[in-house]
């Protein structure tokens, strides 16, 4: 499920994704960090990006989505480091 929604999201431009790209990210991740499994905050009706807010990670070259990610596995960009698919 997660290779169909990664497939409907846009390139990374003008700095941001659609809101609607975190809401399916978090809904096929079953709203955790693809790198540690980590539970992440629901983004719905969220007014606060606290300690679990999740980031789409995405390649820096081609701008594809690769995954939602807490902000310690963020950091550490794990998901470049080890092929998903």
């Amino acid at each position: 499920m997660l290779r169909d929604v990664l497939s409907k999201i846009p390139l990374y431009t003008n700095n941001r994704y659609p809101d609607w790209a975190y809401f399916l990210l978090w809904d096929a991740q079953n709203g955790e960090c693809l790198g540690c499994r980590l539970q992440l905050q629901n983004p719905r009706g969220a007014v606060y990006r606290g300690k679990n807010w999740g980031w789409i990670d995405h390649d820096h070259v081609t701008g594809k989505v690769r995954g939602l990610l807490c902000g310690s596995c963020n950091r550490k960009d794990v998901l470049a480091k080890k092929e998903v698919f």
